[in-house]
């Protein structure tokens, strides 16, 4: 376990750009280098011809729209766009797209959409899923927890009275955005563990659950399961 710098964040994306174009633009207007994130309930659509660089259309033929009931998924800045990983339940409004089992990251939402999530800084902390992450040298909150670091001894970093009440995320997605299958749902958000879930081999264990930002994520993460 390694304690690691991040900032427990609320924001608001645009649909007016690609999905990776506007995580891209919420990246570096916090200043992160990655970041996980959960979204909830955000319409979106997929419009024949329609390139990265077109207007969004004034009207939606409602054959090109569907929703994202929930998103989970770890980005990572690659230039001006952000990489997805993740897991997603949707539905298109397509019947003829009712099988899909992966979605296009440069697809575009219908409308803004509110997303909580866990944002990292560069650092020289290596992370398969996150890149590399800033080291917290102060009383941390939140540990990335991978396969080579699990033997880590969390008294040194003041964890001992408070892993019963910690929570695990989830962040070794396969590449790409797809959607939950009966072997993806090996749990990504584990409620109050004393220890990672070892169906994972890379996780964000949080010791400090008590603020809103959090409790929203809980409670979200928690819904989507």
């Amino acid at each position: 376990m390694v304690p690691i710098k991040a900032t427990i964040f609320e924001d608001f994306i645009d649909g007016y750009f690609p999905l990776n174009v506007s995580l891209g633009h919420m990246l570096t207007r916090h200043g992160f280098s990655s970041a996980w994130i959960l979204m909830r309930v955000a319409p979106m659509m997929e419009i024949p011809g329609l390139t990265a660089a077109d207007p969004v259309p004034l009207h939606l033929n409602p054959g090109h729209g569907g929703q994202f009931d929930w998103l989970t998924a770890t980005i990572r800045i690659s230039g001006q766009v952000a990489s997805l990983s993740g897991l997603a339940k949707w539905h298109w409004n397509d019947a003829a797209k009712a099988n899909e089992q992966k979605i296009l990251t440069t697809l575009r939402l219908a409308e803004p959409a509110f997303l909580r999530g866990v944002g990292f800084m560069a650092g020289d902390v290596y992370s398969r899923s996150l890149g590399k992450v800033k080291l917290e040298t102060s009383d941390p909150n939140i540990l990335l927890l991978s396969t080579g670091q699990l033997a880590a001894d969390p008294v040194s970093y003041k964890l001992t009275d408070k892993l019963d009440s910690a929570l695990c995320w989830r962040t070794d997605f396969s590449q790409g955005l797809a959607t939950v299958t009966r072997a993806a749902l090996q749990p990504w958000a584990c409620p109050y563990l004393e220890l990672p879930d070892k169906k994972f081999e890379e996780g964000l264990l949080f010791r400090n659950t008590d603020n809103l930002p959090m409790s929203g994520i809980i409670s979200d993460s928690l819904a989507c399961l």
